[in-house]
C-alpha cells in the first residue's frame, strides 16, 4: 500500500473516531519500522492463532523431547510456565525484536506476541492447552 493512500485512511479515520486514528496511527508506525502492513494494523486473526497454536505446540514438545509425558500432566505445566512467563519475563521482553531467551521461553515469548500483536487470546487454561496439544 501507497503512503498516499495510508495518509488518506489516517485523515478519514481521524474525522470520524479518535479510537480508530491512534490504532491507525500506532499501525502505520510498525508498518514503517518493517512489519508487514496486516500484522502492523493487527488484523490477521487466522494467521496469529496458527502462529500462537505453533508456538504453544513448539513449547510443548520442547518440555516434552521424550513423547512420554501425559497430554493432560503437560498442560497443567505449560499453564503454570505461561504465567510464569508472562508474570517475570514477558513484562521485560514484550518490545524487543529479538530477545535472547531458552528456547522454551522463546516459544513461550512467540504465543504471546501472536497474541499482542493481533488481539487474540492467549491460552491460559490447562484444558485449552490440553486441547491443543493432545
Amino acid at each position: 500500500m501507497s503512503t498516499a493512500r495510508l495518509d488518506s485512511l489516517r485523515e478519514l479515520a481521524a474525522e470520524h473516531d479518535g479510537e480508530l486514528s491512534a490504532w491507525l496511527e500506532a499501525g502505520i508506525e510498525r508498518w514503517r519500522e518493517g512489519e508487514s502492513l496486516d500484522r502492523a494494523l493487527g488484523v490477521c486473526g487466522t494467521d496469529a492463532v496458527r502462529e500462537r497454536d505453533l508456538a504453544i505446540r513448539r513449547a510443548a514438545a520442547i518440555a516434552n523431547p521424550d513423547g512420554l509425558r501425559k497430554p493432560h500432566t503437560l498442560a497443567g505445566d505449560l499453564e503454570m510456565e505461561i504465567r510464569r512467563f508472562e508474570g517475570v519475563k514477558w513484562k521485560r521482553c514484550r518490545h524487543m525484536r529479538d530477545p535472547n531467551l531458552s528456547p522454551f521461553d522463546r516459544a513461550l515469548f512467540d504465543a504471546l506476541r501472536a497474541c499482542d500483536q493481533s488481539g487474540i487470546s492467549m491460552l491460559r487454561s490447562q484444558r485449552r492447552l490440553y486441547d491443543l496439544i493432545r
